[in-house]
């Protein structure tokens, strides 16, 4: 494959600078046993174990004719992995295992679609955001709703994913109806189907590709909130080196035309930089 000189330059722009954080963070040498430094330390035993929150299609989902994990949380880190010159290894878990796994050390980031909130940032050190979305609520065609007002009702119920920031924006925006939270985006739809919930509360990037294959299911025009999803690390300082090295990683693929190019194979359409957005 040819390269253009744009994406030459744009690549060794970015081995530079992933080299320039290993050797000021690292100190130029292995990691020590016992080191804090997560990115020499991650160096050092050769590869990045990275929590999933598995079955959110297209971010991370198993492909149905291998079982391998595939999806566009899977692209970035790999992407990642391989230009640091480690291995990959993923570690799935329940969206509400994520944090404590990279705090304890069972992981080295949570790479899941993480909104990046003000509460949460007090617990986990979050990279720049990996993608951008909105709340929605979906719920199906035949239900006959029109309006995100009509769910703050004692008579509704609306579910979210569990341990997601979802559920705590149910609460705040329908005190009146039930709020549950639920496992997975397959569980979801059967809970709609079987009339157990009168809406579910996820992103445009998931619900896009769930009412892609279904006819029955729709959003609700107004959006819940803007979402600024982030991978997450250890809340330590000795994870600002991988967390650097992550950021540094993302610029360039937003610069060279990677991301562009990941963002149209999982979301079917090119990445638009939002106004004021270089390489963050």
């Amino acid at each position: 494959m040819k390269l253009s000189l744009k994406k030459i330059v744009a690549l060794s722009l970015m081995l530079a600078m992933l080299a320039l954080t290993v050797i000021a963070c690292s100190g130029g040498t292995p990691a020590a046993a016992g080191s804090t430094d997560l990115l020499a330390n991650v160096i050092a035993k050769g590869k990045l174990v990275a929590a999933i929150e598995v079955g959110s299609e297209p971010f991370t989902f198993a492909d149905p004719a291998t079982g391998e994990y595939i999806g566009f949380n899977i692209d970035i880190m790999n992407g990642f992995c391989e230009s640091i010159g480690v291995k990959l290894e993923l570690a799935p878990m329940e969206f509400s295992e994520l944090f404590e796994a990279v705090n304890n050390g069972k992981a080295d980031m949570a790479s899941a679609n993480i909104s990046r909130t003000a509460k949460r940032s007090a617990t986990v050190l979050f990279t720049e955001p990996v993608t951008h979305s909105n709340g929605i609520a979906m719920v199906l065609k035949s239900s006959g709703l029109t309006s995100i007002d009509e769910l703050n009702d004692p008579s509704r119920t609306v579910c979210g994913p569990s341990g997601g920031v979802y559920v705590e924006i149910a609460r705040e925006l329908w005190p009146n109806a039930k709020v549950e939270e639920i496992g997975s985006s397959a569980d979801a739809i059967a809970a709609l189907q079987a009339g157990r919930v009168d809406a579910y509360l996820t992103d445009t990037n998931t619900s896009s590709v769930m009412m892609k294959d279904d006819d029955t299911l729709t959003i609700l025009p107004e959006p819940l909130s803007v979402d600024t999803v982030a991978f997450g690390l250890k809340m330590d300082l000795g994870s600002y080196t991988l967390r650097d090295a992550f950021n540094n990683y993302l610029k360039i693929i937003k610069m060279d035309g990677t991301y562009s190019d990941i963002c149209e194979k999982w979301y079917g359409a090119p990445w638009t930089p939002f106004m004021g957005e270089y390489g963050a």
